[in-house]
């Protein structure tokens, strides 16, 4: 079993501010929100990593996010690097995710 953190490339605040399909109604959003769940401070015991672009439609809720995992202590890696939520913005980080995981999960 690892004691690594599932990959979580972004959070919503509402179940329509998701992809169609994402979540089946409002009801599984509140069940599987992690907002609330990070409010709760119920969420990782391993190291996580968070990153957004400054672009990012969804910064706001990322920040949110971010904020919730720290005052409870999460150890975080936390970064906001130029971009937005694009395929370009996650091609250019993905050997320091893969980098960041295989550590944490090895």
């Amino acid at each position: 079993m690892h004691r690594c953190a599932p990959f979580v490339p972004f959070r919503r605040r509402r179940a329509g501010d998701t992809a169609p399909g994402a979540f089946d109604d409002a009801a599984d959003f509140a069940r599987n929100d992690l907002l609330a769940a990070a409010q709760r401070g119920s969420l990782y015991r391993s190291r996580v990593w968070i990153d957004y672009g400054n672009d990012d439609p969804f910064r706001a809720a990322d920040a949110v996010f971010v904020q919730r995992l720290q005052a409870h202590g999460a150890r975080l890696v936390h970064h906001v690097w130029p971009g937005g939520h694009t395929t370009s913005y996650w091609r250019a980080h993905v050997a320091q995710y893969l980098r960041f995981y295989a550590d944490a999960c090895g």
